[in-house]
């Protein structure tokens, strides 16, 4: 077990908490960009690899990447349970880009979470 396990089953607990809390697309964004960001708590997590010897790096770099899947995951999963969130957000972007004639894809759902 990586060192920066604890630290990063830390991030995930309060990123799960804090996923119940998301009621619409502004929150989800906040939620990702706070955890999963370019100035987010797990970056800040990936930035101290180059701290650690060089031997563990790899095992810390796949720890890493491991637990932002499993937190890519769970805000996925925390969004795609809400069908009202989606529907929020087909209503914003159909905003931005004019009425459609046809109902989203399952593709364009899904890449509202990203």
């Amino acid at each position: 077990m990586s060192a920066l396990q604890p630290q990063l089953d830390e991030i995930a607990r309060r990123l799960r908490a804090a996923a119940d809390a998301v009621n619409d697309s502004a929150a989800l964004e906040e939620l990702r960009v706070r955890f999963l960001g370019r100035s987010g708590e797990v970056t800040l997590v990936r930035r101290s690899i180059g701290t650690l010897p060089p031997t563990e790096r790899p095992d810390a770099g796949k720890t890493i990447n491991d637990a932002v899947a499993a937190m890519e995951a769970v805000k996925i999963a925390e969004f795609l349970t809400q069908p009202a969130r989606r529907l929020d957000l087909i209503a914003e972007r159909a905003g931005r880009e004019g009425a459609r004639s046809a109902p989203p894809t399952r593709d364009e759902v899904l890449s509202f979470s990203s």
